[in-house]
């Protein structure tokens, strides 16, 4: 395969880069009148405002012919068709099929998602059960727990729910200090049942309840049947997946049973519908100059390979929102941040940004200062809801436009304190996109949330990288489990720097 940046496109966007790298974006608007109107597009009542962005029709245009180049019309076909696009581990990324409701093209996927969504409903008409605790790190809680974050309007107040993820004990007791435990049932959710963490909570909530193995109040979602009936788990209480889904690709499957449980069936079935809307847009919206993935990602590109910026921050301006930022950072962070291509080769350019974020206002009051006056550029996508508070809504319009606009020196007095007004001298021309919910309902942030997943597969493309493995976040936990027995018998046969931290800790 031909290196990207020997491409001829690529080349193009290059050059482009240097004619339009000085622009001001407030002259854009200055000169265009309708550019909002041309840069802001919209799919099942969510507005995607994309016009503060160093970025002209050229911009796109080039894009445009660097993603013909790179063949996507087989590219997408592929992930949606169950190839093995996840060529390190030999397996397709079926994400997609969990949510196709119009075009079943794998029956077992069906089948499982029958299953668990039949278990859910039998859990929420059992007046006994009061109580959800789910075990589980990594994908397994994170986009659960932020999507019954953001959809708590929909909540049956069935259950308390809460999710154990860290090994830390304060956590764990604070969450059984306040269960009823025979009103209780206990998720365990890991794709593999290997991860060192998820184990050594089973065992500690095995052990508090005198327990071998579980019992019927555990249910376990897992990839690896033969590995939970092995465990003890009845074959009744498993409720499997894929193992072709990805962690942080899994709230659409039996992981997202703490969702079905929160929300009801009718309503996480409209979380999945809605995602459905964004995976027909992806695959149907064949002028990509219209495709709201495509764009969002030539944006990131953009930005990462010829402004050379390695940050973005997303700001929700909804406190129901704010585990989102911590969903997007893994999505991207985990997909993204790879420096060895498809071919088994390094890449010689910048790949995944880091991605943080808070919610608005209160990050205002803390990172804000870098974004308006700090040495380097960070992007920013604002994410909003049409019917929050007019207070709110007026911030992030604010934020977004202050970003862009800056404050010149002309515009300020000398300061009474220093006898100079430098200090308050903002640059502005900082891109940002706004992306602003009519509602937010099931049915929008499934579809807002699968716009993310097909964003970092084009990417992934572009880069010719593989969103769907994560071999970074083994090493760590190797090491782990050499240095753990070492720090109860004080033996020292690492760097002088970890011995040094190993000899601190007093057992």
């Amino acid at each position: 395969m031909k290196n990207l940046l020997e491409l001829n496109a690529w080349k193009s966007l290059n050059e482009h880069f240097f004619n339009i790298k000085h622009l001001k974006m407030k002259d854009m608007f200055q000169y265009d009148e309708g550019r909002a109107d041309k840069y802001t597009y919209e799919l099942n009542n969510i507005c995607f405002d994309l016009s503060k962005n160093r970025i002209n029709f050229d911009t796109f245009s080039y894009f445009v012919d660097l993603s013909k180049s790179l063949k996507f019309h087989n590219r997408i076909p592929e992930l949606f068709n169950g190839e093995k696009v996840n060529n390190t581990e030999d397996r397709a990324a079926l994400h997609t099929a969990l949510r196709a409701y119009d075009t079943i093209k794998f029956e077992e996927i069906e089948e499982e998602r029958t299953a668990f969504l039949a278990k859910a409903k039998k859990i929420i008409a059992d007046e006994n059960i009061k109580h959800i605790v789910q075990l589980g790190i990594g994908g397994s809680y994170i986009g659960p727990k932020m999507v019954n974050e953001a959809l708590h309007e929909y909540s049956n107040h069935r259950f308390t729910i809460d999710y154990i993820a860290n090994t830390d004990n304060t956590d764990f007791e604070k969450v059984f200090t306040r269960l009823d435990i025979g009103k209780t049932i206990f998720v365990i959710a890991s794709k593999s049942l290997s991860t060192s963490e998820t184990q050594y909570n089973l065992n500690k909530v095995l052990e508090r309840l005198g327990l071998s193995q579980p019992n019927e109040q555990f249910i376990c979602l897992t990839a690896s049947r033969e590995r939970a009936l092995e465990i003890g788990f009845s074959a009744d209480n498993i409720l499997t997946f894929c193992d072709s889904i990805g962690g942080r690709y899994s709230l659409w499957s039996s992981i997202g049973f703490t969702i079905a449980l929160n929300i009801g069936v009718k309503q996480y079935e409209e979380l999945l519908k809605g995602a459905e809307i964004a995976d027909k847009h992806f695959t149907e919206t064949e002028d990509y100059f219209q495709n709201i993935p495509f764009l969002l990602a030539y944006i990131n590109v953009w930005y990462r390979n010829f402004f050379d910026l390695r940050a973005k921050a997303n700001i929700p301006y909804s406190d129901a929102l704010k585990y989102l930022p911590e969903y997007l950072q893994q999505l991207e962070m985990e997909s993204l941040g790879k420096m060895i291509d498809k071919q088994g080769n390094k890449v010689n350019y910048a790949t995944g940004a880091t991605i943080f974020g808070n919610i608005g206002t209160n990050c205002q009051h803390s990172f804000f200062q870098m974004l308006h006056q700090g040495i380097d550029i960070i992007p920013v996508d604002f994410i909003a809801i049409a019917n929050s508070d007019t207070r709110l809504l007026a911030n992030c319009f604010a934020q977004s436009r202050a970003l862009m606009m800056g404050q010149e020196l002309s515009e300020v007095a000398e300061d009474e304190i220093t006898g100079y007004n430098t200090h308050k001298f903002f640059p502005g021309n900082i891109p940002s996109n706004t992306i602003l919910f009519d509602e937010l309902t099931p049915s929008t942030l499934g579809t807002f949330l699968a716009i993310q997943e097909h964003k970092v597969f084009v990417q992934s493309v572009i880069w010719n990288i593989n969103p769907f493995d994560q071999f970074g976040v083994e090493l760590g936990k190797t090491i782990a489990k050499d240095i753990e027995p070492s720090i109860i018998a004080k033996d020292n046969h690492f760097d002088s720097s970890t011995n040094n931290l190993i000899n601190r800790v007093k057992l």
